[in-house]
């Protein structure tokens, strides 16, 4: 991101281009061990809302631990649509989806 000349900020889609865009929202899920989570931030950085849901843990023996793919799926694409409802955005106005990644895996 960078700082327009007007003074609202802009990202650059490379995915058009290069072309900049001003950026109205952005939407960061992250994938945690026991939840589900999206957070949508405003123009300037700053977080609006978020939505968070836990999914089933599967225990198939002593020591291990699994999840449902396809449920984590479907949690994750929940979290998103109620943080974007809760904060009253559209998603036509997230300018980028960018995911949160874990600093240390295992940790939520």
């Amino acid at each position: 991101m960078r700082l327009g000349t007007t003074g609202i900020q802009t990202i650059a889609l490379p995915d058009w281009g290069g072309q900049t865009l001003p950026v109205k929202h952005i939407l960061a899920p992250d994938q945690g061990t026991t939840s589900s989570r999206a957070i949508v931030f405003d123009h300037r950085g700053r977080i609006m809302l978020s939505a968070q849901c836990e999914f089933r843990k599967i225990f198939p023996k002593p020591g291990w631990m699994e999840h449902d793919a396809q449920e984590i799926r479907l949690k994750q694409l929940s979290v998103a649509r109620q943080a974007l409802r809760n904060a009253g955005v559209n998603a036509q106005d997230i300018a980028r989806a960018a995911p949160v990644l874990a600093a240390e895996p295992g940790h939520d």
